[in-house]
Parts: structure tokens; C-alpha cells; sequence
């Protein structure tokens, strides 16, 4: 079993890798643990003391300031389309986002599988989606930076596209699909 204090061994693109398999951060992605018993969890495993004012801070610094420009996108599909956001995270994660990103206000709703159950790429996340959503799997247009992710939705019949660098292949994804900005 892969334990947090592993984590530090690795250079940092392996360790946020490696989390995904970490059972406590896992579990808390899911929603089944709680903020205060991921944080209870992990003091455990590193011998800490944080507090959530201090941990939380150093947490959300994983997350990126954005996509240049997507707002401005995002604005422009919203006026034509319902933009969902379906995402493997936790509520410490989606506080900060919902709080730090203006462009999040573009999105119809957001699909966290810390509220769902499930993470990409598991077939049930993809089967929400749609269920929620109320539109066949072929009218969404599912976009994601993982490969695994979007081979997920693909088998569950939802169109997808990998967009590793949303600057250089988001706008060649919308040119393929037709969908102008």
C-alpha cells in the first residue's frame, strides 16, 4: 500500500501521480472521508500537526492559475452550449476553485466525484454524467488531459478528446467539431 510519506521520494509529477493511488486521498476524492478526517489521516501519516487554515493553502498550491485566454472562450460557448465540468477532486480543491476562477460562472454545473462516488475513468462517473445531464453520450463533447479519461468516456459512447495543452489543441478541437467562437 502506497503511503503519503512515499510521496516525497519522487519528483513531483510522479508524486501527484502517485496520490491517485493513495487510499486516504482516494477515499477523500470519493467522498468518503470527510475534510476533517483527510486531514486527521494525514497528519497521521506525516507526523504532523496541520490545522486547515494551515494546510489548505499548501494544498490548493498544486492547483494552476488556468488557460490563458478561457474565459473569453468560455463565455462564447456558454451563449451557444451547456458547458459541464466533470472532475476527479475534493471540496477543499473545489472551494478554491469555485472562489479563485471567474470563468468557473460559464459552467452549467460541475460533476465532482467526491459527490459522485467515482473517479475518472470509471464507467459510472460517465454514466452520471449523461444520466444528469439528460443528453445522449454522443451530443457531449467530453475533453480531458489524461488519455485514461477520455478513453473512459469514449467507452461509455460520450465523444472525446484529449487536450493536453488547452492553448494549442483546444482551439483545433472546436475548428473539428465545427464549434465556432
Amino acid at each position: 500500500m502506497l503511503k503519503l510519506r512515499d510521496l516525497k521520494e519522487l519528483p513531483l509529477d510522479l508524486s501527484l501521480q502517485a496520490m491517485n493511488r493513495w487510499p486516504l486521498y482516494d477515499a477523500f476524492e470519493r467522498g468518503g472521508v470527510t475534510e476533517a478526517e483527510f486531514i486527521k489521516g494525514l497528519n497521521h501519516e506525516l507526523s504532523l500537526s496541520l490545522t486547515p487554515d494551515t494546510l489548505i493553502p499548501i494544498w490548493n498550491t498544486v492547483l494552476g492559475k488556468g488557460v490563458e485566454g478561457i474565459e473569453n472562450i468560455l463565455q462564447k460557448l456558454s451563449t451557444q452550449y451547456p458547458l459541464f465540468i466533470l472532475t476527479n477532486s475534493n471540496p477543499i480543491h473545489i472551494t478554491f476553485f469555485k472562489t479563485h476562477y471567474p470563468w468557473v460562472k460559464y459552467f452549467t454545473k460541475i460533476f465532482t466525484s467526491f459527490e459522485l462516488g467515482y473517479r475518472k475513468p470509471e464507467a459510472p462517473i460517465y454514466q452520471a454524467l449523461i444520466k444528469a445531464t439528460q443528453l445522449a453520450p454522443e451530443e457531449l463533447l467530453f475533453l480531458d488531459d489524461r488519455i485514461e479519461n477520455v478513453e473512459g468516456a469514449r467507452r461509455c459512447g460520450i465523444t472525446s478528446e484529449l487536450c493536453s495543452a488547452p492553448e494549442r489543441d483546444l482551439p483545433v478541437i472546436l475548428k473539428n467539431y465545427a464549434i465556432g467562437i
